[in-house]
């Protein structure tokens, strides 16, 4: 395994991997940085190892492990079908719970794909946090430009382009007046949809630069 390292005042300091958890830890740690993962609509129907015929396998553990190593704590749970509201009420209760035990926001990420970069739009909705940092995967479009005047954080989007369901977040990014930051990456990686498929460096790096306030804000 590769190991990742941080430069820490001028000296290179080994990254220690998180945990992968599947709910809030009973007692959190304050210093530790949490990043609950919010899979695609396929492992909905057809579980952990969802195989696609356009993009292929859903790398679910491979992306959770990858997380993992860039030293987050990493919360996450196979939904089931149709999952909605009530899902996003149920993380942002996660969310609250961890601030509540003394989790500064900022040590506090969402990363969601597709339809869950959908439904981490709408946590950002819910949670209103200006310091919680939220990464999407391809997951613009449906309602979100409609959820933007009351979304709070900082949200960066990234996707491949083209992608063919065109999940740019341009749109709703300029309704979003209450954003503390945002910005959006758009790849040309050859990948489609299936950019979050995988555990691709070309997402994971920039997700966690964002996620420990490493990159620019817009």
């Amino acid at each position: 395994m590769k190991v990742l390292a941080a430069v820490v005042f001028g000296l290179v300091v080994p990254i220690t991997p998180g945990a992968i958890l599947t709910d809030v830890p009973a007692t959190p740690d304050a210093r530790t940085r949490y990043v609950f993962y919010v899979h695609g609509r396929i492992i909905e129907s057809q579980g952990r190892n969802a195989v696609s015929p356009d993009f292929g396998r859903y790398e679910y553990d491979a992306i959770l492990a990858a997380l993992a190593a860039r030293g987050f704590t990493v919360i996450t749970e196979v939904r089931t079908v149709d999952a909605g509201q009530e899902f996003v009420d149920k993380l942002a209760l996660q969310i609250r719970l961890l601030r509540a035990e003394g989790v500064p926001a900022r040590n506090i990420g969402v990363v969601g794909a597709s339809k869950g970069g959908g439904l981490t739009l709408r946590v950002a909705s819910a949670v209103a946090d200006p310091e919680i940092a939220y990464v999407v995967l391809a997951g613009c479009g449906g309602g979100s430009v409609v959820r933007a005047p009351t979304m709070r954080g900082r949200i960066l989007s990234i996707y491949d382009d083209p992608d063919r369901f065109n999940p740019s977040c341009r749109a709703t990014f300029a309704r979003a007046s209450g954003l503390t930051a945002s910005r959006e990456i758009a790849l040309t990686l050859g990948l489609d949809h299936g950019l979050l498929y995988k555990a691709h460096a070309g997402w994971v790096g920039p997700a966690a630069e964002w996620l420990l306030r490493q990159h620019p804000t817009r």
